[in-house]
């Protein structure tokens, strides 16, 4: 009894590798595409969603999210000068936990 399973479980743990293994070659291909048609259809896309109007009706929609991060370090000597002419530079920046 004991060999069956440990065949069965053999069996399982190929098949979901191998599935994973395909998944994985899937999404990078999607990924790729993915680019592409946004190269494509949205070479001179704005931050936010931009559309393009395809037949009967369907939109292709591509979502343009920029990341901005601030040097630290700059930040705190910026900071600094603004406090030495009176300004406060907390209204100016929005913290967000990491």
């Amino acid at each position: 009894m004991e060999a069956k399973i440990k065949v069965e479980k053999n069996t399982k743990l190929e098949r979901w590798y191998s599935i994973r293994k395909k998944l994985r070659l899937l999404q990078e291909e999607e990924k790729k595409l993915r680019q592409e048609l946004c190269e494509e259809y949205f070479a001179d896309a704005k931050e936010g969603t931009n559309s393009f109007p395809l037949d009967k009706g369907y939109v292709l929609q591509a979502k343009i999210v920029i990341n901005r991060k601030v040097d630290e370090a700059t930040l705190s000597s910026v900071m600094e000068e603004l406090a030495t002419i009176g300004v406060s530079g907390d209204p100016l920046i929005r913290y967000k936990p990491e």
